[in-house]
């Protein structure tokens, strides 16, 4: 299959993972787990390179999927807005999650990449407590954990399979995504834990360059961006299922003529 993803691939591996998540009880209870597109696309990119069949490709994504799944639904816990039944309830969903994953590697007998993807799990939890002790110094070390802890199952899936390629490039987007999403939260009305750290490291309301919170994290999504931009500029071509990704993600925010830009390349 080498590169030669394509939408419809990325949507049979969502439709796997949905299904295996998929619990008739919790999900009556809680919210179903988002199933990100962008996240298969860089984990099929990775495995592809092995050139492994197409049935274990798509059963090491899905299970890195899962592992992605119950970490996002174990962080919900900190949810300080919901219900002491929807916080057990989400615990239960996570260890579900990741009985899934256990049991699919298992499965295929690939002691190694469960190895990888343990370690993952491990720094990942590191990395949250640290983030929710609010354990850092400053805000750049807080912004740096949050990064991590939305970032390390890529980059460990990715070392796994020497897929080195597009690294900087799946981490800042993954990043910018998480960023967006806080501002989201923020603006639902709905806890923030980039919030809650600017908070903390950047004073309640502001800081002391009258800066508002929300000011900060505009400036931080423009930082991650930039970054974002600049990189895709160093890589040059790329494949064009995600040169559209990154595109569509982030033409809103782009200067006038960039997406056009963008869309001019020449595609693999």
């Amino acid at each position: 299959m080498g590169l030669c993803l394509n939408e419809q691939k990325i949507d049979s591996i969502k439709a796997i993972v949905e299904k295996k998540l998929s619990h008739h009880f919790l999900f009556r209870q809680i919210e179903f787990p988002a199933v990100d597109e962008d996240r298969i696309l860089m984990l099929a990119m990775a495995v592809n390179r092995s050139k492994l069949p197409e049935a274990q490709t798509d059963q090491y994504v899905t299970s890195a999927m899962l592992v992605q799944a119950a970490l996002d639904t174990h962080e919900n816990v900190t949810n300080q807005l919901a219900s002491m039944k929807e916080r057990q309830l989400t615990v239960l969903a996570g260890d579900y999650f990741s009985g899934l994953y256990y049991h699919l590697l298992a499965d295929c007998e690939n002691l190694d990449l469960i190895r990888t993807l343990a370690r993952a799990i491990q720094l990942i939890n590191e990395y949250k407590v640290s983030l929710y002790q609010f354990e850092m110094d400053d805000i750049d070390t807080f912004m740096l954990y949050l990064k991590k802890v939305e970032t390390t199952v890529i980059e460990q899936f990715c070392g796994h399979f020497k897929f080195a390629q597009y690294h900087s490039l799946f981490t800042e987007l993954l990043f910018f995504k998480r960023l967006a999403s806080e501002w989201e939260k923020y603006k639902r009305g709905s806890f923030s834990i980039l919030f809650e750290g600017l908070k903390k490291y950047a004073g309640h309301d502001q800081n002391e360059n009258g800066q508002s919170l929300e000011g900060i994290c505009q400036m931080h999504l423009e930082k991650s961006k930039n970054v974002l931009l600049d990189t895709m500029s160093r890589l040059g071509t790329l494949p064009s299922i995600l040169q559209s990704r990154v595109a569509d993600l982030i033409q809103h925010n782009l200067e006038e003529g960039y997406h056009d830009a963008i869309q001019r390349r020449t595609c693999t």
